[in-house]
C-alpha cells in the first residue's frame, strides 16, 4: 500500500513546472517586478511616452542584494518592443552578474529564493529618483493533475 501511493505521488508531480511567485516588503507604484527563469522583468513608470526619451537603468549604479547579503551588480538588457511602444512604461530584463565571473557577461546566476533588495538608478532624460524594492522570490511548484488546468 505505501508503494502505491508513493507511486501515485510521484506520478502527480512528475509533469510539475516551476513557477517564481514574488510578495511585496516595500511597494512603489512606479515599478513592477516580475520573475522570470533567470531574470527578473522590471517596468518602471517614466514621465514621458516618447520612446527616445526614456530613462535607462545605470548598471553602474544600480545593484541587488541577496537573501544571503551578497552584494551583486546587475546586466541590463532592453525589452525592445516594450520600449519602442507609445506607453510611459519601459521594461528591461534584469540579470545578476555571478560574481565569480564578473566582467564576463555570459555568466549569470539565477535569483534564489528569499528576501532581496533591488536598487535601481537611471541615466538619461526624463530619470526617475533612484528606487529600492524589497521583496520575496520562492518557487510554486505548479502541477497539473492536481491543481488543474490554468483559466
Amino acid at each position: 500500500m505505501r508503494l502505491l501511493i508513493n507511486i501515485i505521488i510521484l506520478l502527480s508531480l512528475s509533469g510539475c513546472m516551476p513557477l517564481k511567485q514574488i510578495e511585496w516588503h516595500t511597494s512603489n507604484k512606479e515599478i513592477r517586478i516580475s520573475p522570470e527563469k533567470s531574470n527578473l522583468q522590471v517596468c518602471i513608470l517614466t514621465q514621458t511616452s516618447e520612446p527616445a526619451q526614456k530613462p535607462s537603468i545605470d548598471e553602474g549604479k544600480s545593484y541587488a542584494i541577496s537573501p544571503s547579503g551578497i552584494k551583486f551588480k546587475l546586466h541590463i538588457q532592453k525589452n525592445d518592443f516594450a520600449n519602442k511602444q507609445m506607453s510611459p512604461w519601459t521594461a528591461d530584463y534584469v540579470y545578476l552578474i555571478d560574481p565569480k565571473h564578473d566582467g564576463n557577461a555570459g555568466k549569470y546566476r539565477n535569483w534564489e529564493n528569499g528576501e532581496w533588495e533591488l536598487y535601481l538608478a537611471f541615466n538619461g532624460p526624463n530619470s526617475p529618483v533612484p528606487i529600492l524594492s524589497k521583496f520575496k522570490l520562492w518557487t510554486f511548484w505548479y502541477s497539473p493533475p492536481i491543481h488543474g488546468r490554468p483559466v
